[in-house]
């Protein structure tokens, strides 16, 4: 199984270890698309060019889930890449003071998002790194002041929407899994859904200088316009899995087929209550070497 899904399993589990309680959600989304004319990253062939508009505006949404005095904030990104170590280190001190000793800021990898290394864009005074910082503190502030008792439930199934683009292999592996959590209040009311599926958003043309969150943004949009709740999209290991669009060719399109199928899985989903919560964490720090030789 793919660390996003195993991820999302170990975050949404009710653990057998530790101080039982009641446990309790909250969810938030707020928008973090860049000024027009910042640096954008994804193709290697556009060279970090500035954008030059924006089709679809990029989000964040938060869901935090606390048992006790544990509490842990999921944060899921229309960005191309999770914010580097110092900015995430930044964002874990801004909400420490609220008990949120963990985050897990995860990208949904659109390659229309923006470069995230520059530190003095648009203004040296207040670049959009360090607004972006605060903008995601603030969103986890918001979940957490909206915690409630809650339950929740987790299923998942296999769908043809992704394909292996250059495996050398011949198997030519293939992760099909859709996977979602809902969270809901006691009453049934959701309160956030996530979404675990393994595909490059790279939909929309590399021509095409506008920010956009591609399919992903499709599918969380469906998803909260029935659900009238944010919908975090994790990113599985993409690897080479691209999308597999069929007769759902476009990010529109497809983002919504996806979307559908997720919204049926959900209904799927008979969410379990416990008066005796807990959640476990552990947190691994991981170091890669670039996959590009340089000569």
């Amino acid at each position: 199984m793919r660390y996003g899904a195993c991820a999302l399993i170990a975050w949404a589990a009710l653990a057998c270890a530790g101080r039982a309680d009641e446990l309790k959600a909250g969810a938030a989304k707020a928008e973090i698309t860049p000024p027009i004319g910042y640096a954008m990253w994804g193709y290697g062939s556009r060279h970090d060019q500035p954008s030059e508009g924006v089709l679809d505006a990029l989000h964040a949404r938060a869901l935090v889930l606390a048992a006790g005095p544990e509490k842990i904030a999921l944060v899921s990104l229309d960005l191309g890449r999770a914010p580097p170590r110092q900015s995430t280190a930044a964002i874990r001190a801004k909400v420490k003071d609220a008990g949120i000793e963990h985050i897990f800021l995860v990208a949904s990898h659109t390659h229309h998002g923006p470069v995230l290394e520059l530190e003095g864009w648009p203004d040296p005074k207040k670049p959009y790194v360090h607004e972006l910082e605060q903008k995601l503190a603030d969103l986890i502030f918001e979940a957490n002041k909206a915690l409630k008792p809650a339950r929740l439930g987790i299923t998942s199934k296999e769908v043809p929407f992704n394909r292996n683009r250059h495996s050398k292999r011949d198997d030519k592996p293939v992760d099909r899994e859709l996977l979602v959590l809902r969270v809901e209040a006691p009453d049934g009311k959701p309160i956030a859904h996530a979404v675990n599926f393994a595909a490059h958003p790279t939909m929309t043309s590399e021509k095409v200088r506008k920010f956009s969150a591609d399919y992903p943004g499709a599918l969380a949009a469906l998803v909260e316009k029935e659900t009238g709740a944010p919908c975090l999209f994790l990113q599985g290991a993409a690897g080479d899995l691209s999308t597999n669009p069929g007769e759902n060719a476009g990010p529109e399109k497809f983002g919504q087929a996806l979307g559908r199928e997720a919204l049926a899985l959900a209904k799927t989903i008979r969410c379990q209550e416990s008066k005796e919560a807990t959640l476990a964490t552990r947190e691994e720090d991981f170091a890669f070497n670039s996959r590009v030789f340089l000569v």
